[in-house]
């Protein structure tokens, strides 16, 4: 069974970065979508014990000014809303 996860930056973070934090959790997709208000990723991994893994792997890292990242289950109500904003944000990129 395969689960999704958000995360949220304040500014953008390349994929590769995002890759080189999530090396070892097996990845089906990673996804951007540009905001104003920063960077929103989707990721979809292959169980949940692998979304559990990065969620702990993502939300130990921080960046200069103190800065984190937010990650969030897709199947808890924040991860439904971003959801929606992740639509939103990815249709009026195309």
């Amino acid at each position: 069974m395969s689960a999704k996860i958000f995360i949220t930056a304040p500014r953008y973070l390349p994929e590769r970065t995002l890759r080189r934090y999530l090396r070892d959790v097996p990845l089906q997709t990673i996804t951007y979508a540009p905001s104003v208000h920063g960077a929103l990723w989707s990721v979809e991994l292959t169980s949940l014990e692998d979304a559990d893994r990065a969620i702990a792997l993502l939300t130990a890292v921080t960046f200069q000014h103190d800065e984190t990242l937010s990650v969030v289950p897709a199947d808890s109500p924040p991860g439904r809303t971003l959801a929606r904003l992740f639509t939103l944000l990815a249709s009026n990129r195309a």
